[in-house]
């Protein structure tokens, strides 16, 4: 599903400081750096973003063990 409220092309040329006349540039760019965007008759529909991180898989004994080693040296220098 796209968003209910696409951008038209030349708009977002502009917005993004793309030349009027280098559409051609300009939907590269999209093709390249925006994998949920899509050109799709001179506007462009935005995709929702796909995710599969989750809250497991962050580090966080890791993360906590880190912080409280950074907090003792800290003090030990202070």
């Amino acid at each position: 599903p796209t968003h209910p409220h696409p951008q038209d092309l030349a708009d977002a040329q502009k917005i993004l400081m793309f030349p009027a006349n280098e559409t051609s540039s300009f939907e590269s760019f999209v093709k390249q750096f925006r994998e949920d965007w899509m050109v799709v008759d001179n506007e462009i529909k935005f995709q929702p973003v796909t995710t599969t991180n989750r809250a497991e898989d962050i580090p966080s004994m890791k993360l906590i063990s880190q912080s409280l080693s950074f907090a003792t040296e800290v003090e030990r220098i202070v």
